[in-house]
């Protein structure tokens, strides 16, 4: 199977953390953007069927600096990468592949930019 590529612009979303209830939610702006990646993938590409293992990458591209991260500043507007995998695994999720089971190998990276203008999510399937 040929990669299989799509790119969100925007700021990517992620799960959210309940403290009082010690889970994860979907807000509302989360689960619209995870439809909006899935129509992107079903405009370009058919689900991937009888497949057992499948690699995921994630780049996702956020504004905001390394000081930021490491001054506590800001922390809570930049999204932990590992509830931006976690997001992108559910929206793909039947439309991508049946299961996230099927994912063998998953790469991720958060990318801080200057601008919301460059605010995006790039995924690579293969």
């Amino acid at each position: 199977m040929s990669e299989r590529r799509i790119v969100l612009k925007g700021r990517p979303q992620a799960l959210k953390y309940n403290k009082s209830k010690s889970r994860l939610y979907v807000p509302k702006e989360v689960k619209k953007w995870q439809q909006d990646l899935g129509y992107i993938y079903k405009e370009q590409y058919k689900k991937i069927e009888n497949r057992k293992r499948i690699m995921l990458k994630i780049f996702a591209y956020i504004k905001g600096t390394d000081k930021q991260i490491l001054a506590g500043k800001g922390v809570a507007r930049i999204p932990d990468l590992s509830n931006i995998v976690k997001a992108v695994e559910n929206s793909l999720e039947g439309v991508a592949y049946d299961n996230d089971n099927q994912i063998s190998c998953i790469v991720a990276q958060r990318i801080l930019v200057p601008s919301e203008e460059d605010e995006r999510i790039e995924i690579e399937i293969s």
